[in-house]
């Protein structure tokens, strides 16, 4: 295994590799809900440690606007880290899945590779690219139906609005 992805006959770098994830990652978090944010501290604030990648939420809700205070109250958030590969994997940054829905996003062959080795975090979900690289499909998940998270909602939707809601 390489774990360098090849897109029309030239492998990727990184570099190359995390941005088309991210912007997969992108696409899939505009479709779920509108309030998300990339790179959100989640210890505090402090710029450098405990970023996450991406960081979602949606109310518990079937539609905007959010009527009640319940409905934000009883809302999902979604942390989401990419990793382009092993050494990124293993860097000892972004590997924050403290949310309620927890995702990693990388490629196919990362994935095996931390199955193969027992490396999968736990209370996630293994996302990969599908074969045209146009949309994420889930890929492995070891996730409870809803993990518990560390911080109140205040706290996160605070985090995200620092950041700029949607980018």
């Amino acid at each position: 295994m390489s774990g360098r992805p090849i897109v029309e006959g030239m492998p990727m770098n990184r570099r190359d590799t995390t941005e088309e994830l991210s912007e997969l990652v992108r696409k899939k978090l505009a479709n779920l809900t509108p309030c998300w944010a990339s790179e959100v501290p989640v210890d505090g604030g402090a710029l450098g440690s405990g970023i996450v990648d991406f960081m979602a939420f949606k109310p518990a809700t079937r539609g905007y606007p959010v009527m009640c205070e319940a409905e934000l109250e009883r809302g999902l958030f979604y942390f989401v880290e990419v990793k382009s590969c092993l050494a990124d994997f293993k860097s000892g940054h972004g590997l924050n899945f403290n949310g309620d829905q927890n995702w990693l996003v990388c490629e196919r062959d990362l994935a095996d590779e931390l199955r193969e080795k027992r490396m999968l975090p736990q209370n996630c979900t293994i996302f990969v690219p599908d074969a045209p690289r146009k949309r994420l499909l889930q890929y492995i998940t070891l996730t409870p139906e809803r993990a518990q998270r560390d911080h109140s909602v205040a706290f996160l939707l605070y985090q995200m609005m620092r950041r700029g809601i949607g980018s």
